[in-house]
């Protein structure tokens, strides 16, 4: 994914993605070639790679057992470091993430201080923070090395460093100066407006971008005044009465701004789920009482009649209430913003594989969004065109598949007939709700829309089939990807 193109050398990313490949299989012995077989690599470069993984490891846990064997085998069975353990080890080696972190940490530190206490060259530094450093130009967002810092619009600053300290970190531990009870103080002022944390981690991500924002208050980089939130908070009843306490060095209208950015932190993620009714009704309340025919709720009340009249996407009341609570959180942080950030779906992997069905879902909302654009009073949004697009397009989808059609996949299966080897696979493809189960018949193969079987010589004899290939040696282990593919393959057919 993108934050480890930007964090991690390639080398690095080699290692990670390896003992993933490692860390997602069941707990069993296994050949090398199998892992040299997932990674697109050969013989060798994998017994490398395992062995330099057990290095690692060996530093995070010293008891750990090396899962490189003799004779080719990679030992399972005793697997005993977390994936996010092993990331969060690899990232205190990553001088990308250690920059960033001595910038929210240590703000008086130069450049050549950094390279001290790291051991390390400045010419290194400037190679391995090129990706970075480019990447937050996009945002005109800019590092400095005297002192260490980002400089650039505050907003977007500190929603990127939350952004990197949580795909990184994930409360594996603590990675702030700052105290619990210090962002406690802050979070216990704003609770009833925090309606992420109504979840595990949704409250786990409320505390680290907390103590983002008061490290970056402690180094005196404040927001500076914002008339799209100022506006929306001012005018909203729900909002009034409140103001941030515990920072008396700021000037009275560092602290109300400062106050909306907080406020502003309740909306700007997507995150409203089946179980929000109460939630969604306050938030398109907030939007459209005081603020019916502003450009925000104009945009988003037509693109709700766009995909339910002309694209025709089913959408039930709670269904309707729910795309419409999160692209309203979604454009406002763009309204506010006046351009794009860098979001956890851009950091992180593409949600879907591309396929007809998303290419021609995004093409429709494209052309909605260009031809809206070119009217007056959207102009705030015009520069994140690009983002609006690709997450309205990832909200509709999951609703645009399940009302598509619901013809079921048939599966053929051609292997042994030996029911300690097939009871299994049967069970598991039977539990499955989109698909039939069938034994092969030859004269029946034109009906199969699949054939799971254990010799490639069935491609041979049918040479038009689809096939997936079960190894009697490994086919238990290779449910999950079984499951990965007839997945992918239902979503391809639905919709077509």
């Amino acid at each position: 994914m993108l934050f480890d193109e930007l964090i991690f050398d390639n080398s690095t990313i080699t290692k990670f993605q390896m003992y993933r490949s490692l860390f997602i299989q069941p707990t069993d012995i296994y050949q090398v070639h199998f892992f040299a077989n997932l990674s697109d690599l050969n013989y060798q470069q994998t017994v490398t790679i395992l062995s330099e993984v057990d290095k690692d490891l060996a530093h995070v846990n010293p008891n750990h057992e090396n899962v490189l064997q003799r004779n080719g085998k990679v030992d399972l069975t005793h697997l005993d470091v977390g994936i996010d353990e092993y990331r969060n080890y690899l990232l205190k080696q990553s001088v990308p993430f250690l920059f960033l972190s001595d910038v929210l940490n240590e703000p008086e530190m130069n450049v050549e201080e950094f390279c001290e206490r790291h051991q390390i060259s400045r010419s290194t530094v400037s190679r391995k923070l090129n990706p970075l450093s480019k990447f937050l130009k996009k945002y005109k967002i800019r590092m400095t090395y005297t002192p260490l810092n980002l400089v650039g619009n505050e907003i977007l600053i500190r929603l990127t460093l939350f952004y990197i300290f949580w795909i990184g970190v994930r409360d594996i531990e603590w990675p702030f100066k700052v105290t619990t009870e210090e962002v406690d103080k802050v979070t216990d002022q704003f609770k009833r407006f925090f309606r992420i944390d109504a979840s595990y981690f949704g409250r786990k991500e409320i505390y680290f971008v907390i103590a983002v924002f008061i490290s970056r208050l402690k180094h005196h980089r404040y927001v500076d005044d914002n008339q799209e939130w100022s506006t929306f908070f001012n005018q909203n009843e729900y909002f009034s009465g409140v103001l941030l306490d515990g920072f008396p060095e700021l000037t009275n209208r560092e602290l109300l701004n400062e106050t909306y950015f907080v406020l502003f932190l309740t909306h700007f993620v997507p995150y409203y789920g089946v179980h929000d009714e109460e939630q969604l009704d306050v938030t398109i309340e907030n939007f459209y009482s005081l603020h019916p025919q502003s450009p925000l709720a104009i945009m988003n009340q037509r693109f709700m009649d766009f995909i339910q009249k002309d694209y025709k996407v089913k959408l039930d009341l709670h269904e309707q209430k729910m795309i419409l609570a999160n692209i309203l959180n979604i454009s406002f942080t763009y309204s506010v913003l006046n351009g794009p950030f860098p979001d956890f779906e851009i950091l992180g992997s593409p949600l879907y594989e591309a396929n007809e069905v998303h290419r021609k879902l995004e093409k429709n909302v494209e052309e909605f969004f260009t031809k809206l654009f070119k009217e007056s009073g959207f102009s705030r949004f015009k520069n994140a065109k690009e983002s609006i697009i690709r997450r309205y397009t990832n909200l509709v989808l999951p609703y645009l598949y399940k009302q598509g059609n619901e013809e079921k996949i048939k599966v053929a299966i051609a292997i042994e007939r030996n029911q300690i080897l097939l009871l299994r696979l049967r069970n598991f493809l039977k539990s499955l709700n989109f698909i039939t189960v069938h034994n092969f018949e030859p004269e029946h193969a034109a009906d199969y829309d699949l054939v799971i079987t254990s010799s490639t010589s069935i491609a041979r004899d049918f040479p038009c089939k689809e096939i997936f290939y079960w190894d009697i040696e490994y086919g238990q282990k290779e449910l999950m990807y079984l499951y990965q593919y007839l997945q992918q393959e239902y979503l391809d057919r639905k919709n077509a």
